[in-house]
């Protein structure tokens, strides 16, 4: 058990059933959020000040800790950066900035990610939990942000492994299970929800309860971390360390392989998108792919594409993770294409072309569906054209299962969304990971909505993936 908690585990779960009316457990209805709780309004400031009550809204941080981030701070955003960085470890001992995080897990590989204050070559040493021998895997140079893949793994095994320094100094340990193969044999689990915003990044709660349960992998889709920094590359890189420093962040990220895609606030800032601004002001999109690219450790990251959107897979389960920020285009909004450009719509179109998996799960960091807001920054007010276009893709996969996933409108929320003959598309939308504020849980029609939980609340989502005779079972909890 880790000692990062400063809610009892039953107080947790007490709040989180008084948000949805107490139908988790029959206690705790007089329970309040604890205090001091930054609001998201005071996160998307995020001044020093504000940035320090986030580390320390559930726990306090060690004084060394908050003096780390706060010197770090100033070397981030001062001249020559890398070097002022380098010089605050060495003065306060450190010798990584993030990480492990883990990622692109499959049932042969995954990689792990550092992020180290000076270049260096670092090894990776795994080893099975039930054997004795171990096999290295060593950075093909000197660097500063590494993402070293592993491979020749077995499926559905567990692991243990370390990262070292060329020194010898340990950087970081972990574990994880590798996925299945396609042919599944037991259920395995995956987590995903979005709106984490800097705010939910120090709760231990929700990232403790995603690791016991088992969860082999999680996808974040949009709105972590990063709270509209705009393109100021520098302060995005301060609020990547916050999320680094924190305690339940690494114990999640270090044990449980995520793969990440961004939305409004941590691509720009808040409803935008493409390549200019509210104010028609240029974005310096290429800095922040660059950026991004630098501080996840998703699948196809170093293949160079117009935005972050990649494939993978997950035994059976074929994952497509949309970029629905970064490739719209402005000047042709409402028009066919708009919403994900020319490029990335003809890449899905290829995706579900060629696959054969028995469950497709494509996620976007807005919703697909416009139940909720009047499709407010999404589809409805771009592409409706262009989703409808997808959607008949869809109901073409008469052999597999697609789920939409989504996020944006705080809250969670599942619809049907209905399709010609009796077919029914479903929408799976947590955006709870903040416990922000946001919409009403239900929208306006509730005869195609399955559940609805409202915004303030904390919840993950899961699906269970289980082998059901010669097909897949797939059962989703809230």
């Amino acid at each position: 058990m880790n000692h990062y908690h400063s809610l009892p585990r039953r107080e947790f779960l007490a709040l989180a059933a008084t948000a949805i009316g107490g139908t988790l457990v029959g206690y705790g209805s007089q329970i309040t959020a604890p205090p001091r709780i930054v609001s998201l309004k005071d996160a998307h400031i995020g001044t020093l000040e504000i940035d320090l009550r986030i580390m320390n809204q559930y726990m306090k941080q060690p004084r060394v800790v908050q003096d780390f981030y706060t010197a770090c701070r100033v070397a981030m955003t001062g001249n020559s950066p890398e070097q002022a960085v380098a010089q605050v470890c060495r003065q306060f001992n450190r010798r990584k900035i993030g990480g492990p995080l883990l990622g692109d897990l499959s049932a042969s590989s995954v990689a792990v990610w550092m992020h180290l204050p000076e270049p260096d070559v670092v090894k990776v040493l795994l080893t099975a939990v039930d054997s004795d021998t171990s096999t290295t895997f060593i950075a093909s140079e000197a660097a500063r942000v590494h993402s070293v893949r592993c491979e020749g793994l077995s499926p559905d095994t567990a692991y243990r492994y370390q990262v070292i320094a060329s020194d010898g100094v340990r950087l970081g340990e972990g574990r994880f299970v590798t996925a299945p193969t396609e042919r599944l044999k037991q259920p395995f689990r995956m987590a995903f929800g979005t709106c984490f915003h800097k705010v939910g990044m120090y709760r231990p709660e929700l990232m403790q309860l995603i690791q016991e349960r088992g969860n082999r992998a999680m996808w974040i889709l949009g709105d972590s971390a990063v709270d509209g920094r705009k393109d100021d590359l520098q302060m995005i890189n301060v609020d990547y360390l916050l999320r680094d420093l924190s305690a339940p962040w690494q114990q999640l990220s270090a044990n449980v392989p995520i793969t990440a895609t961004w939305d409004d606030h941590d691509y720009w800032g808040n409803d935008t998108s493409g390549a200019f601004n509210n104010q028609k002001k240029p974005i310096d999109v290429a800095g922040l792919l660059q950026s991004w690219r630098m501080q996840w450790n998703n699948p196809q990251r170093d293949v160079e594409r117009e935005g972050i959107y990649f494939q993978t897979k997950i035994g059976p389960v074929h994952y497509i993770a949309l970029d629905t920020r970064s490739c719209r285009v402005n000047a042709q909004r409402g028009q066919l294409h708009s919403f994900l450009g020319e490029t990335q719509t003809q890449w899905l179109k290829q995706q579900l072309a060629e696959s054969t998996s028995p469950c497709i799960v494509i996620s976007g960091g807005t919703m697909w569906s416009d139940y909720i807001s009047d499709g407010k920054d999404s589809w409805g007010t771009w592409d409706i054209e262009g989703r409808e276009e997808i959607f008949q893709w869809i109901d073409a996969k008469s052999d597999s299962l697609v789920l939409l996933l989504s996020g944006d409108r705080h809250g969670a929320r599942g619809f049907e969304i209905p399709r010609p003959n009796g077919k029914k598309i479903y929408e799976l939308e947590v955006a709870t990971m903040g416990g922000v504020p946001g919409p009403g849980a239900f929208g306006k029609n509730t005869e195609d909505q399955l559940f609805g939980l409202e915004s303030r609340s904390w919840a993950f989502g899961e699906l269970t993936f289980s082998p059901d005779g010669q097909g897949l079972k797939t059962v989703f909890r809230l």
